[in-house]
Formats: structure tokens, C-alpha cells, sequence
């Protein structure tokens, strides 16, 4: 029942793409943006977030029963993926692409995809946002990848940030350092949450840096 609202929501609403500006993007073969967090903090809560494995490291969001959130470049045709989680490896079905995604490195473009897993996670959904926040305001940044170019993924942590720049399917955040901080290789995929009604929204999707 928690599924098919969420999935309508990123897809056809056009979930905000959140663009980072601190480790800087990592450039596969095949062109793809693996965009860590880095000046955050080991993340105990946000049980919904876990890691997407491939041909690469990624972060995903549980947004149903057995549906995740991830970016559209995390994305490996033909290939396995499997979304861990409180613990437990679980298979990804499916794995689809926006349909106007486009993986240009200079203008990277509708950057979302919606998994179906095989089996249902023992935690929690997180509820996707249908607004978005607004220019100042503070959101907390949250994934699996590394704390420096130098390494340290494979650990989920959070960081808090500002909201820099707003556009129609974009927000923007810059830096790291004075208590902010921000994304770096592996981040990609991971959820930009806000409180709403004291609860965390998802309302972006972490893109490239």
C-alpha cells in the first residue's frame, strides 16, 4: 500500500536532484558520476538508508515496502544489484531509469531511478516529500561513501548542510567545513532529508558533486 504512492511521487513529481560541490565527482569508464559524506558524523538513525552494490559503490533510500530510491548513473544494465540494509543483503529485482535521463558530464539531467527488491527489509520505509526546501534552509545529507578522496566508505554517515541554490529540479549546497558538510565518491544515490511535522521527508537525490 506504501508502495505505489512513493514510487508515483519520485518519478512522475520529479524528486529533486541535490548537486554537492566538496569531494568532487569520479568519473567511471563508462562515463557515470559516483558521486561520501564528508566533514559528518557516523549516522545511527535513518534505518531506511543502505548501500547499493554493483559494478560500483552507491547509497539507496527504502521509500516502500520493497521499493528503493537511488540515482539513475548508479544504475548497471545487466548487471546484479543488491541493496543492503540493517544488516541483510537483498536482492534488487529491477532497477529503472527515469525516462529523460540523460548522462551528459557536463549537465547530467533527470539523475532517479526506482528499485523493486525480492524480499521486504525489516525496517521502515522513509515517506518521499512532494515540496521542496528552500534557499537557507537546513537539511541533512546522508550516505555510504567516502570521507575524503582518500577513502573511508562502507560506513553510513550524515551531515548537515545548507541549501544553497534552488532550480526547478536542482538544489545545490557548497562546501565543507564550520559544521557543514557534504558529499563525496559513493554518496550517489543517497537521500537529502528535511523535518516535516517532525519527521524526516526525503526530498532529494544525491547526483553529482
Amino acid at each position: 500500500p506504501t508502495q505505489t504512492p512513493n514510487l508515483a511521487r519520485a518519478l512522475a513529481l520529479g524528486l529533486i536532484a541535490c548537486c554537492a560541490a566538496a569531494c568532487g565527482p569520479e568519473l567511471t569508464e563508462m562515463g557515470e558520476r559516483k558521486a561520501a559524506i564528508v566533514n559528518g558524523e557516523l549516522d545511527e538513525g535513518h534505518p531506511s538508508v543502505g548501500a547499493l552494490l554493483s559494478e560500483g559503490l552507491c547509497t539507496a533510500t527504502l521509500i516502500g515496502e520493497r521499493a528503493i530510491l537511488t540515482a539513475a548513473h548508479c544504475v548497471s544494465p545487466g548487471k546484479v544489484h543488491t541493496f543492503v540494509v540493517a544488516g541483510r543483503r537483498i536482492r534488487v529485482d529491477k532497477l529503472t531509469r527515469h525516462p529523460d535521463y540523460i548522462n551528459n558530464p557536463a549537465n547530467i539531467v533527470n539523475d532517479i531511478a526506482v528499485g523493486r527488491l525480492r524480499e521486504r527489509p525489516p525496517v521502515m520505509p522513509t515517506p518521499v516529500g512532494v515540496g521542496s526546501p528552500d534557499v537557507g534552509q537546513e537539511v541533512t545529507l546522508v550516505g555510504v561513501g567516502n570521507t575524503s578522496n582518500q577513502g573511508g566508505s562502507g560506513f553510513k554517515r550524515k551531515a548537515i548542510n545548507l541549501v544553497w541554490k534552488k532550480e526547478a529540479k536542482k538544489l545545490s549546497y557548497r562546501g565543507a567545513g564550520g559544521g557543514a558538510g557534504n558529499l563525496c565518491n559513493g554518496d550517489s544515490g543517497g537521500p537529502t532529508f528535511t523535518l516535516l511535522n517532525g519527521q524526516d521527508v526525503q526530498v532529494g537525490v544525491h547526483s553529482y558533486g
